[in-house]
């Protein structure tokens, strides 16, 4: 990956953390990382649209962040069912519904 798009996402997420607090400990929920995701690819949108490069770099980085947000989320779901699945067994009616809760 580009060097400098990942440093961008490092500055994007330094930029939040003076905000927003510490991106470790922001847990979202899965409607709350979606309205994110939305919110900042709309913003995206907007400056690709009227050409406004640091509007996009910084929508880029922040898309980007979220992405990573999300893939995380799913890393940690599928180890905790594993983690049950090894202790437990095999869920009953498991069917890997993406929007179970």
């Amino acid at each position: 990956m580009n060097p400098i798009f990942i440093k961008a996402c490092e500055k994007e997420i330094e930029a939040n953390t003076k905000k927003k607090g510490p991106w470790v400990d922001w847990k979202p929920s899965r409607k709350e990382v979606t309205q994110e995701l939305m919110w900042h690819v709309a913003k995206l949108n907007c400056a690709v649209l009227s050409g406004a490069h640091k509007g996009m770099q910084e929508g880029a980085a922040d898309v980007a962040n979220i992405c990573e947000k999300i893939h995380r989320m799913s890393q940690l779901h599928e180890d905790s069912r594993k983690m049950l699945k090894d202790h437990y067994g095999d869920f009953v009616g498991y069917k890997g519904d993406w929007r179970e809760k």
